[in-house]
């Protein structure tokens, strides 16, 4: 529990007893109420209130949820942190309906530039160019529909971004979004600019003004190594006998998301013989 003075933005009422709940992980905004033993019908209230209330059914793992109750127990007030410089915030009016707005302090974003030449991988020399885990991601996920991190990457490779750090005030609060990048791949460069149309939906595209997204991505997933490569000429581990190998086996640490080549519908899901897990994509 936290008390009703404790420092923040939005808790203004020094009537309200404030308790913190961190998101977990699968954790609906309805379990929360649940385990907590609120209002279902304050649920209702607050995720139908106005067109931005709906933000409260998109938390996120690891995120805080402040619980505000009044004097008598009754749920007064609710505060999502959506991040460092945003909280949706509800409170409740005298006729048991909610108010829900969205506050946001101002943030400056700075524009910052790197570069980085390939000698290990994109996740250690991206490190050793600067960037963060974040902004590496997003590089890798501009890039997965051309590079293949695991198979195609090769020593002397180079990457060029401008991108964001988040300001307030002095304090750095984190990266923002890559705005450009140029990847140098055996040679070959790929630019990709980002756009964002007017229903704030950003993607990026290259200098040409196509879409940098195609049909299928050119690896599964991030940071793995190919432990077994396709091969028409194998010979079977276990069998010792030539057994063509019509595939690429990627190994990661258990747990690692692993991606859909492209959109699609899944036909099979469950074990199938020496495959053991699988999950088929009919494209």
């Amino acid at each position: 529990a936290v008390n009703a003075n404790t420092p923040t933005q939005s808790m203004q009422s020094l009537s309200t007893i404030w308790q913190e709940h961190k998101v977990k992980s699968g954790e609906s905004l309805s379990a929360i109420f649940s385990s907590n033993d609120l209002n279902k019908l304050d649920l209702h209230n607050i995720v139908h209130a106005n067109d931005i209330s709906s933000q409260f059914a998109t938390i996120r793992p690891g995120n805080s949820l402040m619980i505000g109750h009044d004097i008598s127990g009754e749920l007064s007030h609710l505060i999502y942190k959506k991040n460092a410089y945003a909280e949706l915030k509800a409170t409740k009016l005298e006729d048991g309906s909610f108010k829900v707005e969205l506050l946001e302090q101002e943030v400056d974003r700075k524009i910052n530039t790197a570069t980085g030449v390939i000698h290990t991988s994109l996740f250690v020399d991206g490190k050793n160019a600067g960037l963060s885990d974040n902004i590496i991601m997003q590089l890798a996920n501009i890039f997965a529909w051309d590079i293949d991190f695991a198979l195609n990457l090769y020593e002397g490779d180079r990457f060029s971004i401008i991108y964001e750090k988040l300001y307030i005030g002095s304090k750095l609060i984190g990266p923002g979004n890559i705005i450009a990048a140029e990847f140098i791949n055996q040679g070959k460069s790929i630019k990709a600019a980002r756009y964002q149309n007017t229903e704030g939906k950003a993607s990026y595209y290259t200098s040409g003004g196509n879409s940098i997204r195609k049909a299928f991505l050119r690896t599964p997933i991030d940071f793995a190594r190919i432990s077994s490569h396709f091969n028409l000429k194998r010979k079977h581990p276990v069998l010792n006998r030539i057994r063509a190998h019509k595939g690429v086996d990627y190994a990661a640490r258990s747990g690692t998301p692993i991606k859909a080549a492209g959109d699609g519908k899944i036909t099979y899901r469950g074990r199938k013989g020496g495959y053991g897990r699988v999950v088929i994509v009919q494209h």
